[in-house]
């Protein structure tokens, strides 16, 4: 466990942990003995992933398609994400999650509520990346109230751009519901960051993306956010929306305690190389999984999981294990108000495991009281 090394078997039975064990005489699987037990990886924006939309209505099954491959990837748990998109598709696809979310246990509990990307960023190009234009529009105390009304409170994170709005009204509701309330696709001023931050915004949404490609180089979100001590910032680690050294510089300034990791996985994340229609562009997929807007250059979320930004961030600490499951773990849960994670007997079984005599092996997890074995186990952090 973070903060302590300890030997413990720990005894899995109906999903839940049932008793904890320090004699080594009785552990029952010595091929895994020497494992690291960790907390449960989250990703807190999934768009979708192999060719599924959280932003289209889809029936279970296909849902289903991307949060097996989120276990596969030792990904214990999610927050669905539906970007900007008109006020009647998105109250479709929120009854089409919650449905999804209350079809089965196991997606209950690897899914603690949505994430709404919009529709209330900003509108300027570059700043808005893939999102369509013609759905962005401001927050409402009404539309908000739908759309929690639509999945019976389970809104639980919502990225919007501050100067969009002419009060921080709606935020304050959002904060008194225990909605994570993050900026993102924005251009906010440093005071317009400074009120958002005064009326419970706690987050920046994959802070370095969702911006111009040409910005003042003083006068932009990135350094009153970075400097900004009350704000936490997500990043994507994958090794393409962000080079190290902007990655090493959030660490710095950061520490691991602020940092949450995040895939920002794109729908089309795992499909062939191609072009593709989505959320009204022409997204291409290249050979490396990178996505882009054809002829724009702006990139529309990951081909990556959350294993590979861990696997970065890993590499960039200088192994500091314990760090990166903070970034990729802790501190969204704690965030979100989620329970801090712990082994005892009679709580539900949620944990990663990791060899460290094999180069720190993702081995598997337990999410949803069953163990899911890594679906690479070639692939070392």
């Amino acid at each position: 466990m973070p903060g302590s090394v300890q030997t413990t078997q720990v005894v899995v039975e109906n999903g839940s942990v049932s008793k904890l064990e320090t004699s080594r005489d009785h552990f029952r699987r010595p091929d895994i003995a020497d494992c690291l037990i960790l907390p449960p990886l989250m990703d807190p924006q999934v768009n979708g992933g192999l060719g599924v939309s959280f932003t289209s209505p889809q029936n279970s099954e296909n849902y289903d398609l991307v949060l097996q491959e989120c276990w596969r990837r030792g990904i214990s748990h999610i927050l669905p994400t539906i970007i900007t998109t008109d006020a009647a598709n998105l109250q479709k696809c929120l009854h089409s999650l919650r449905d999804w979310r209350e079809s089965d246990w196991k997606v209950k509990k690897a899914i603690p509520g949505f994430h709404l990307e919009g529709p209330g960023i900003s509108s300027s190009d570059g700043f808005r990346g893939a999102h369509p234009l013609d759905s962005v529009r401001s927050w409402t105390e009404v539309e908000y109230r739908h759309c929690q009304d639509a999945t019976q409170g389970l809104i639980r994170k919502v990225t919007l751009a501050p100067e969009t709005l002419e009060d921080f009204g709606v935020v304050k509701t959002m904060v008194r519901d225990g909605v994570l309330v993050s900026m993102g696709h924005t251009n906010a001023s440093a005071d317009q960051i400074a009120r958002a931050l005064d009326a419970g915004v706690m987050l920046f949404t994959h802070w370095g993306n969702g911006i111009s490609r040409t910005v003042d180089r003083h006068l932009n979100p990135l350094w009153p956010a970075l400097a900004e001590d009350r704000l936490n910032l997500s990043i994507i680690a994958d090794g393409q929306h962000l080079p190290p050294a902007m990655l090493k510089t959030a660490y710095r300034c950061k520490g691991a305690e602020k940092l949450v990791l995040t895939a920002d996985t794109s729908p089309l994340a795992g499909m062939p190389a191609g072009t593709y229609d989505l959320w009204g562009s022409r997204i291409v997929v290249d050979e490396e999984q990178r996505l882009s807007v054809e002829g724009t250059g702006l990139l529309a979320g990951s081909g990556a999981w959350l294993d590979a930004c861990f696997r970065t961030m890993f590499q960039l600490s200088g192994g500091a294990v314990d760090a990166c499951f903070q970034m990729a773990s802790s501190n969204i849960r704690r965030l979100l108000g989620m329970p801090p994670w712990d082994l005892i007997p009679g709580k539900p079984a949620e944990m990663t495991l990791i060899s460290p005599a094999i180069g720190e092996l993702i081995l598997g997890c337990f999410g949803t009281g069953q163990f899911c074995p890594y679906l690479d186990n070639s692939k070392l952090l």
